[in-house]
């Protein structure tokens, strides 16, 4: 049932198909639902080829799935022109432990969205979460910020975090 009579786009030769389903889009891949495998590899980098939002529900899902390759799946939303990924880019700055990757996914972030973000989240009353937003002003701003990154790290050691 993967095939185009069914009314999907294909995305690449890995069978998968963006579909129209009420009103938006889902991916569907016929061995994924069979196998609970997570997706990865060329299909994934297929998906990401195309930047539509319409994969964005799709990857949201992925990204909450166990043993979904969290980096590529954050790296891949973070190229799509779309208003949903900002947000979730922010959630996962502030609760995930991948914040190297975050810093690089926003810094895909087209725009000054990203960096008024990072300003915003430089005042949050949690250590952890100043020295994430410097680290991710360093990415997208360079050795300019780096003051900003030691401040935010001496704060975070003085206060006991």
């Amino acid at each position: 049932m993967t095939d185009q009579s069914h009314g999907g786009r294909p995305i690449g030769h890995c069978g998968a198909y963006l579909r129209r389903r009420g009103g938006g889009f889902a991916l569907r891949r016929a061995d994924r639902a069979a196998k609970g495998k997570n997706l990865t590899g060329v299909l994934l980098d297929d998906i990401a080829c195309t930047r539509r939002p319409e994969a964005v529900p799709t990857l949201l899902l992925e990204l909450v799935q166990p043993g979904a390759d969290r980096d590529d799946l954050l790296l891949q939303l973070s190229r799509i022109d779309d208003p949903r990924v900002l947000p979730m880019l922010e959630r996962v700055l502030v609760t995930d432990q991948h914040t190297r990757t975050v810093a690089e996914a926003l810094f895909n972030v087209a725009g000054d969205r990203a960096e008024a973000l990072l300003d915003r989240l430089g005042g949050s009353a949690e250590p952890l979460v100043r020295i994430r937003a410097a680290q991710g002003l360093v990415v997208r701003r360079g050795i300019t910020e780096i003051p900003r990154l030691l401040g935010a790290a001496a704060d975070a050691a003085a206060s006991g975090a």
